[in-house]
């Protein structure tokens, strides 16, 4: 097994070739820049995604139950749960009407997560910023640009986003939701222990002779509500009761 490591957009294209180039009986890879990379290289090595989605909008797969070319393997879901998350931030922050998107702008899921928290949001009323990081450097300029639009609460979604926007954002006492392990308020997403078994499981099908266009996509079925507490003391806000009962873990650091 070779494991090879991507950064940015140009190391994901190098990485790619790279890995296409030395002909392996499988790849596996978990973000939907490196399969799209990946796809454009090869049509014919079997390419198992790890926790990468929405595949069938992406144009990664033909449909979820029929893949029906050399990519399979499990997606995240996190499209369809975006109003799962919009609806915990407002049962944190009651009465919310401003809400920020902190994202990077090098991954074409999250614009697609992008795009459609800025549809519920309009719908629900709520005035949405949006906060796009082209680069780590982006951050402070995006989180001062937060504070002039008085938002209420900040989601940030995990991918590439510096660690420092969660120790502002719990400086500043805002409400998050994104990582809870990285500082979040909230985080509210997919158990991976199971999914990090469906690639392996893909892998060792693959490899005894299966074709990935007929392994159905997997989607993960058990997800977690988890509230770091750390950040919960920081920010002084009080969780309802109701809330706190649906709490899978919480979190102390």
């Amino acid at each position: 097994m070779e494991v090879r490591l991507e950064s940015d957009a140009d190391s994901i294209a190098r990485v790619s070739a790279d890995v296409v180039a030395s002909r392996p009986d499988v790849i596996v890879a978990d973000t939907s820049s490196a399969i799209l990379a990946l796809r454009a290289l090869t049509t014919t090595i079997p390419i198992v995604m790890h926790l990468v989605g929405p595949p069938v909008e992406l144009g990664l797969v033909a449909s979820l139950p029929r893949p029906g070319g050399n990519v399979t393997g499990s997606a995240d879901f996190v499209l369809p749960m975006v109003a799962k998350h919009l609806e915990l931030l407002r049962e944190v922050v009651p009465g919310l009407r401003r809400l920020g998107m902190l994202w990077t702008q090098r991954n074409p899921a999250v614009s697609l997560v992008h795009a459609e928290l800025l549809r519920l949001a309009a719908e629900a009323g709520i005035q949405f910023t949006s906060l796009p990081l082209a680069r780590s450097a982006d951050l402070a300029e995006s989180l001062r640009t937060s504070r002039e639009a008085q938002v209420q609460a900040l989601y940030i979604h995990p991918f590439r986003v510096p660690d420092e926007a969660y120790a502002w954002a719990r400086e500043h006492k805002m409400p998050t939701l994104g990582s809870a392990r990285r500082g979040a308020l909230l985080s509210y997403f997919a158990e991976h222990i199971e999914q990090y078994e469906t690639s392996a499981r893909y892998v060792a099908l693959i490899l005894d002779g299966k074709s990935p266009a007929d392994l159905p996509v997997v989607l993960p079925r058990h997800f977690r509500l988890v509230v770091n507490l750390r950040t919960h003391r920081a920010i002084g806000i009080e969780l309802p009761g109701s809330f706190r009962m649906r709490v899978d873990e919480f979190l102390e650091g």
